[in-house]
């Protein structure tokens, strides 16, 4: 009885979330990709799977983060098994939208929501043969179903906290659901004994095969011009998918050590978390000093003196950071951080806000002193003022660049324990 009064709040809860979003969607152009997404969903799923005969493998990614997790793998399947077919799903438009088109992927759409009608649904036109969620993805209904049918699937990149929901007493029915899994690929020695206390023992840590997309990048990174022209014989710190609150502290930050002369051996490269033309313009309110955005097409051939460099384009953030002395990364004074493996792997000192917990990678360099916790403009002064010498930015840099190198291999990992269980060869 309680279970089913559980389950039964959980139905009310997510379709008060799905109210929420239609209801910001009138005033939010993120909210209002999220609806429109799914607005005839079902209509074009039935359209793309009708005639499909191949078998699918479905990945589930909330959003762009974790799309990096999984990519490796997807590149993987591809490789070594093309007969599959690839179903690629988002829960947010940041990362549907981003990666609508990614050229490996056979299919990409959005998850509808969790319903019990939805999951049946969905599973019943796609008819996964396999299936792989990427690490806080735990959709009761889609995963009560898939056990129903006895679907395999596996947890990527897992990472587990006590205080997540489903450790509640009052939750052991939807911690059911993630027992359920065939197979759990963790992150962390301590997600590993935190499951081993509540009973689930068929999983192992594998890490973060995110790292072994960064690696591949680092290998073979792609020269973007325009930013060694930029950066010419000056050092370089690239505030990297910068928010409103990071932007404003930088700012701060500038207007107190201007009149400094460590500041004219150093130019600024800005890449915004949000790139539409409102919150570009809201970044060029807040600077003081000359901006050039990297889409403009009649950029100068010799930039100002002062100026700082907006890369408010797609997909050249990450080679971006070799070009780098220093790091900040955003995000770590809204929910999270984003992404810090990308700079890592270049050997590149990194900065953050104090939102930065959920990640192991962060917490590690932190711990080894390769990344530095910035919480007010006093603290990113003090950072910024270690970054002086070359000796400091080297020895910073190395720690990041041995952690990076150091842990990768998860995609191998994974791939070897599918491949000896004869898990892609036996469907």
């Amino acid at each position: 009885m309680m279970r089913q009064l559980a389950i039964f709040i959980y139905r009310i809860i997510i379709q008060i979330y799905a109210l929420g979003i239609r209801f910001a969607s009138f005033f939010s152009p993120k909210a209002g990709l999220w609806v429109s997404g799914r607005t005839h969903l079902f209509k074009e799923l039935k359209t793309a799977f009708e005639t499909e005969n191949a078998p699918i493998i479905w990945m589930h990614c909330a959003s762009l983060g974790e799309f990096e997790q999984g990519r490796p793998l997807i590149e993987q399947f591809k490789i070594g098994y093309p007969n599959y077919k690839i179903l690629l799903t988002f829960f947010s438009p940041s990362g549907y939208e981003i990666r609508k088109n990614y050229p490996l992927a056979d299919y990409v759409f959005y998850l509808p929501l969790d319903t019990p009608k939805n999951a049946n649904q969905f599973l019943t036109i796609v008819q996964p043969a396999l299936v792989f969620f990427i690490k806080y993805e735990f959709w009761y209904f889609y995963l009560n179903e898939l056990q129903k049918r006895k679907i395999k699937h596996y947890l990527i990149a897992g990472v587990f906290r006590d205080n997540q929901f489903f450790f509640k007493k009052f939750a052991k029915w939807y911690l059911g659901v993630i027992q359920g899994f065939d197979y759990l690929f963790l992150q962390d020695e301590p997600s590993k004994k935190l499951l081993g206390l509540h009973g689930i023992n068929n999983c192992e840590v594998a890490g973060d095969p995110r790292i072994d997309r960064v690696v591949a990048i680092a290998s073979e990174p792609k020269s973007i011009p325009e930013i060694e022209r930029f950066k010419a014989n000056r050092n370089l710190l690239i505030i990297g998918s910068a928010h409103l609150k990071d932007l404003q502290i930088f700012f701060d930050v500038l207007s107190e050590i201007s009149d400094k002369n460590d500041l004219k051996n150093w130019r600024f490269l800005i890449a915004p978390h949000e790139i539409d033309d409102r919150s570009i313009q809201q970044l060029e309110t807040l600077s003081t000093r000359t901006t050039y955005r990297f889409s403009e097409k009649n950029r100068p051939i010799s930039f100002n003196e002062n100026a700082i460099f907006i890369l408010d384009t797609i997909g050249q953030l990450s080679a971006s950071y070799q070009y780098a002395d220093a790091v900040f990364i955003g995000g770590g004074f809204d929910k999270s951080i984003h992404n810090i493996l990308e700079p890592a792997v270049f050997g590149i000192p990194i900065a953050f806000g104090p939102k930065y917990h959920r990640f192991a990678e962060a917490v590690d360099l932190i711990n080894t002193n390769g990344a530095f916790c910035v919480q007010s403009t006093t603290d990113w002064i003090f950072w910024f003022e270690q970054l002086q010498t070359v000796k400091n930015r080297t020895e910073i840099g190395a720690i990041c660049k041995k952690y990076t190198w150091q842990n990768k291999g998860a995609t191998k990992q994974i791939i070897n324990y599918l491949n000896k269980k004869n898990i892609l060869n036996s469907i």
